[in-house]
C-alpha cells in the first residue's frame, strides 16, 4: 500500500477512536505523501477530511482553505461528487461565519449540481440548506419557498423524521412577524378586491384565513382587525346572526388581552359581548348563548363587579344542565367559587368549589379534578385547616404527576412544602408524635416507635431544627442496625448525608453518603445509585476533594447514561459543570451547562432550563464578566417567569440586583432587591421575605441609609422570632452588629455579635459559632485588643475545622494572616499563612488558592523588607 493511502486509514481508524489530533495529524502525512507522489485525487480528499476536521473544531478560515484547496482541485479532475461535497461544505462555512451572500452562491451551485444528476435527496438537502440561509437573512417568505421544495422532494416512506423536522421549520415560518405581515398585506388585498368587485361571501373566507394566520402566530392584533371587519361586512350584509358570533370572537379575543392587565380591552369586550348576547337567539343556539353568558361572567369578575360576575355565572348553570355539558356545569361552580373567594367569604367558596370537583369526577377530568383539588386546598390553608388543606395537595399532586405536568406539579409540592415548614402545622404534629413515643404502647413496640422516630426526624429537618433532627435520625440508625436492616441503613444514611450537606458540613455528609454506597454496592442494589454518587460527588466538590468528586460525578453520569435518565443527566452535566467551575476550567463548565441546557430545552422543562441559565450567570460572575453575567441573569429571570416560578424570579432578582452593585449601577441594584422583596411577599414564605429585608438592609447601609437599614434588619429579626428560628435569629444579630458597628457603636455591636454567639452555641451550629467568632474577632482586631482576637480567631478555626468546613477555613485563615501582616505582626501572620499552605495542599492546591497564597507571601516579604 503507498505511505498516503497508509496514512490515510491511520486517519480514519483515530476518527473512529475520537482522537481528533491524531486524526488531524496523520491525514496531513497523508496529504504531503499524496503531494510527494503527484495523487491530485488523494490530495483532494485529504483536503475535504482536514477541512471536516477544522469545521468540527470550529477553526474556520483554515477550514475554509482546506475547502477551496479541495474544490479546486476537484473542477480540475471533473469529480462531480468531490465538487458538490466541497461547494456545501464551503456553503456551510460562510454560514457559520455570517456571509450569508456566499453561503447562498456556494449552496445554489451545489444544488444545481444535485439537480444536473438528478439527486432528489441532494436536492432536498441544499434546498433545505438554502431556506435556513434565507430565514437567517430574515426573508421568511424566501425561505418557505425553499422548505416547501425540499418538502416534496423527500421520500415519505425513507425520510419520515426528516419530513416531520421540515415540518416543524415551515409551521414555525408561519409565524414569522415578516411572513405574517406579508401574507396579511396579501390576503387583505384581496379581500378588498372582492368586496369592491361584490363578492363579499369570497371576502369574508379570506378573512377567516387572516384570522386563523394571526391566531397562530399570536398576532393579536391583526386577529382583531380581520374579526372587526367580518362583522361590518356581516352587518352590511344582515347577517345578524354572524355577525354575533363573530362579535363572540371578537371578546373572547379582548377578554385574552385584558386577562393581562389592559383595562381598556376589558370594556371593549363587554361591549362587544353584551351585543353578541343580544344578536344570539337563546333558544335556537343555546350552547353559544350559554358560553357568550359565562364570558360575561369571566369580564365581570375581572373587572372586579362581583355582584354582576356571580349573576351571569348563576345563569350559566340551568343553561349547562339543558345542553348537557357536564364540564361547563362544573366550571359554572367553579366560577362561582372564584367571586365567593375574592369575597372572602370561604365557606361559600369551599361548597362551590366542591360541587365542581364532584362534577369533574363524574366525568373523569383528571385536569379540571387536579385544578379544584389545588384550589380548595388554597381556601382551607387560608381557613387554617392545615389537615384538609395538605390532603387536597396531595391528590392535586398526584393527579397532576399522572398528567406529566411537572409545572404545577412542582409548585403543589411547593405548597406542600409550605404547609408542612408552617410552625403550628409543625409544633401540633411535633407534640403527637412525641407524645406517642412516650406512650407504655410504643415503648414495647419496637417497630412503631422507629416508624414515629423516623418521621420526627423528617419533621425536624422541615422545621429547620438540625440538632434534633440528627439526634433523631441516629436514634432511628441505631435501632436499623440492631435489626440489622441494611437496606434502611442506607437510606438513614442517606437522610443523614442530605442533612449535614445542607448543614454545610460536606466531609461527615460524605462519610454517610460513602457508607449507604458501600452497602449498596455490597447488595448490588442499584437502585437510587446515581442519584446517591451524584449527591456523594457534590459532598466531595464541596469538602475541594476534586479528584473523588469526579469520579463520584462519573459514575452518575454512566449510570444515568444508560438508563436514558435524561433528568439525571441534566443533573450529572450540571454537577460536572460545577467541578470545571471550580478548577476554573470555563470552557469545560460552560460546555455542561450548555448540554444540560439542550436537554432541557428539548425536554420542554422551564424550571431547568432557569437553572441553566443561572449556572452560566454565576460562571460569568465568577470571571468577572459582568456584561455576560448580566445577559444569563436576565435570559433565567424570563425563564422563571414563563415557568411561572415566583421562587426562581425572586432568586435571579436578588442575583441581578448583586450584578448591577458590580456596574455599579446603583438605581438598578435597588430596583431588583425591591422586586425580588415583593416577589417574596407574594409567596407569603417568612424564609424568603427575610431574605430581601437583609439585602434591602444591608444595601441601604452600604449606601449610608442608616435608619433604612435599621429598618429592614428589625423587620427580618421579626420574621425571625415568629419562625422560632434560631439560626435566623442569629443572622438578624449579626446584621444588627455589623449596622451597630458602622455608627461607631463598639460596645452595642459586640453585645449583638455576642447575642448570635450565644444562639449558634445553643444549637450547636459551629458553622454559624464560627462566623460570629470571627465577626467578634474581627471588632477586636481593630480595636488593637490582638489576643482577644486571635483568641476569637482560634477558636473559629476550630470550629470551622470541627464540621470540616475547608472553604469557611481557607477564607478565614488567609483574612487573618493577611490583617496580621498589615498591622506588621510577622509571626503572627506567618502563622496563619501556614496554617492555609497545609490545607490548600490537602484541597489539591486549586490554582485560584495558590495565587491568593502567593499574593499575600509577597506582601508579607515586601514588609520584612522595609
Amino acid at each position: 500500500m503507498d505511505e498516503g493511502r497508509q496514512y490515510e486509514k491511520q486517519g480514519f481508524e483515530s476518527l473512529k477512536n475520537k482522537d481528533i489530533k491524531g486524526a488531524e495529524s496523520s491525514f496531513n502525512k497523508a496529504l504531503e505523501a499524496f503531494r510527494a507522489e503527484g495523487d491530485e485525487i488523494g490530495q483532494a480528499y485529504i483536503l475535504g477530511n482536514l477541512g471536516n476536521i477544522c469545521f468540527q473544531t470550529r477553526r474556520l478560515d483554515k477550514a475554509e482553505s482546506y475547502y477551496t484547496e479541495s474544490l479546486n482541485l476537484m473542477e480540475k479532475l471533473k469529480d462531480g461528487k468531490g465538487m458538490e461535497s466541497s461547494l456545501g461544505n464551503l456553503g456551510s462555512i460562510f454560514f457559520y461565519k455570517g456571509d450569508l451572500d456566499k453561503s447562498i452562491e456556494y449552496y445554489e451551485r451545489a444544488l444545481y449540481l444535485m439537480k444536473d444528476a438528478k439527486e432528489s435527496e441532494g436536492q432536498a438537502i441544499y434546498s433545505e440548506y438554502l431556506g435556513n440561509v434565507y430565514l437567517k437573512k430574515e426573508d421568511p417568505n424566501r425561505a418557505g419557498d425553499y422548505y416547501d421544495k425540499a418538502r416534496q422532494l423527500m421520500d415519505p416512506s425513507t425520510q419520515k423524521e426528516s419530513i416531520e423536522q421540515i415540518d416543524q421549520k415551515i409551521s414555525a415560518l408561519k409565524k414569522h412577524p415578516k411572513y405574517v405581515d406579508k401574507e396579511n398585506e396579501s390576503l387583505w388585498a384581496e379581500a378588498e378586491k372582492l368586496i369592491r368587485d361584490g363578492q363579499a361571501k369570497d371576502a369574508l373566507k379570506k378573512f377567516q384565513e387572516l384570522e386563523e394566520m394571526a391566531f397562530q402566530a399570536q398576532r393579536l392584533d391583526l386577529a382583531e382587525k380581520a374579526i372587526r371587519r367580518s362583522i361590518e361586512l356581516y352587518e352590511k350584509l344582515g347577517d345578524t346572526y354572524s355577525a354575533g358570533v363573530c362579535l363572540g370572537n371578537l371578546s373572547a379575543l379582548l377578554l385574552q388581552q385584558g386577562f393581562k392587565g389592559d383595562a381598556e380591552k376589558l370594556t371593549q369586550a363587554e361591549t362587544a359581548c353584551l351585543k353578541a348576547v343580544a344578536a344570539v337567539n337563546k333558544d335556537k343556539d343555546t350552547r353559544r348563548y350559554t358560553y357568550l353568558i359565562g364570558s360575561l361572567g369571566s369580564i365581570y369578575l375581572h373587572k372586579k363587579e362581583l355582584e354582576k360576575a356571580w349573576d351571569y355565572y348563576s345563569q350559566t348553570l340551568p343553561l349547562m344542565n339543558q345542553i348537557g355539558d357536564n364540564d361547563g356545569l362544573a366550571r359554572g361552580y367553579a366560577n362561582l367559587g372564584d367571586v365567593k373567594a375574592l369575597q372572602s367569604d370561604w365557606d361559600s367558596a369551599l361548597e362551590n368549589y366542591h360541587k365542581s370537583l364532584e362534577l369533574m369526577e363524574q366525568s373523569n377530568n383528571e385536569k379540571g379534578m387536579a385544578m379544584q383539588c389545588e384550589v380548595l386546598a388554597d381556601i382551607y390553608l387560608k381557613k387554617k385547616d392545615f389537615a384538609q388543606a395538605e390532603g387536597f395537595y396531595m391528590r392535586a399532586s398526584g393527579l397532576y404527576e399522572s398528567l406529566k405536568d411537572n409545572q404545577n406539579h412542582n409548585l403543589v409540592q411547593e405548597k406542600i412544602l409550605y404547609i408542612m415548614r408552617m410552625p403550628e402545622y409543625l409544633e401540633k404534629r411535633r407534640e403527637e408524635l412525641l407524645a406517642e413515643l412516650k406512650s407504655p404502647a410504643t415503648e414495647k413496640d419496637e417497630d412503631k416507635r422507629f416508624n414515629l422516630l423516623d418521621e420526627l426526624g423528617n419533621l425536624y429537618i422541615l422545621a429547620n431544627q438540625p440538632k434534633e433532627a440528627i439526634a433523631t435520625l441516629q436514634e432511628v440508625l441505631t435501632l436499623k442496625e440492631k435489626k440489622k436492616d441494611e437496606s434502611g441503613i442506607t437510606q438513614t444514611r442517606i437522610s443523614l448525608g442530605n442533612m449535614y450537606m445542607e448543614l454545610n458540613a460536606p466531609e461527615t455528609a460524605a462519610e454517610h453518603f460513602d457508607a449507604a454506597i458501600q452497602i449498596k454496592e455490597k447488595l448490588s442494589d442499584a437502585d437510587g445509585m446515581n442519584e446517591l454518587y451524584a449527591n456523594h460527588g457534590s459532598v466531595l466538590l464541596m469538602s475541594g476533594r476534586l479528584d473523588l468528586a469526579e469520579k463520584s460525578m462519573k459514575k452518575a453520569f454512566k449510570l444515568n447514561k444508560a438508563q436514558n435518565n435524561e433528568n439525571g443527566l441534566i443533573r450529572d452535566h450540571q454537577n460536572l459543570g460545577n467541578l470545571c467551575l471550580q478548577k476554573t476550567d470555563w470552557v469545560a463548565a460552560e460546555k455542561h451547562y450548555l448540554k444540560s441546557l439542550e436537554i432541557n430545552k428539548r425536554l420542554g422543562n422551564k424550571w431547568g432550563v432557569a437553572e441553566d441559565y443561572r449556572n452560566q450567570c454565576n460562571l460569568y460572575q465568577k470571571k468577572e464578566d459582568w456584561n455576560q453575567a448580566l445577559k444569563y441573569g436576565l435570559l433565567a429571570l424570563e425563564a422563571s417567569k414563563e415557568a411561572q416560578d415566583d421562587r426562581g424570579c425572586c432568586h435571579d432578582s436578588r442575583t441581578l440586583a448583586q450584578i448591577y452593585s458590580e456596574k455599579k449601577d446603583r438605581n438598578k441594584q435597588e430596583e431588583y432587591y425591591l422586586q425580588a422583596f415583593e416577589l417574596s411577599q407574594k409567596l407569603g414564605d417568612p424564609s424568603e421575605q427575610v431574605i430581601d429585608f437583609r439585602n434591602l438592609g444591608k444595601y441601604y447601609l452600604e449606601r449610608g441609609y442608616r435608619e433604612k437599614a435599621e429598618e429592614k434588619f428589625k423587620a427580618a429579626y421579626d420574621i425571625s422570632v415568629r419562625m422560632k428560628n434560631k439560626k435566623e435569629i442569629a443572622e438578624d444579630f449579626r446584621n444588627l452588629g455589623n449596622l451597630e458597628f458602622s455608627n461607631g457603636k463598639r460596645l452595642e455591636a459586640e453585645q449583638n455579635y455576642l447575642q448570635a454567639l450565644k444562639l449558634t452555641e445553643e444549637i450547636q451550629d459551629f458553622n454559624g459559632v464560627g462566623k460570629d467568632q470571627t465577626y467578634l474577632g474581627n471588632l477586636k482586631f481593630r480595636d488593637g485588643e490582638f489576643e482577644t482576637a486571635e483568641k476569637y480567631f482560634d477558636q473559629a478555626v476550630e470550629n470551622f475545622t470541627t464540621v470540616k468546613n475547608w472553604g469557611n477555613l481557607i477564607q478565614l485563615l488567609l483574612t487573618i494572616a493577611r490583617m496580621e501582616i498589615v498591622v506588621s505582626r510577622k509571626e503572627e501572620g506567618t502563622k496563619y499563612l501556614d496554617m492555609a499552605k497545609e490545607l490548600s495542599k490537602k484541597m489539591g492546591d486549586p490554582e485560584e488558592l495558590v495565587s491568593t497564597i502567593e499574593e499575600i507571601a509577597k506582601m508579607k516579604d515586601s514588609v520584612d523588607q522595609r
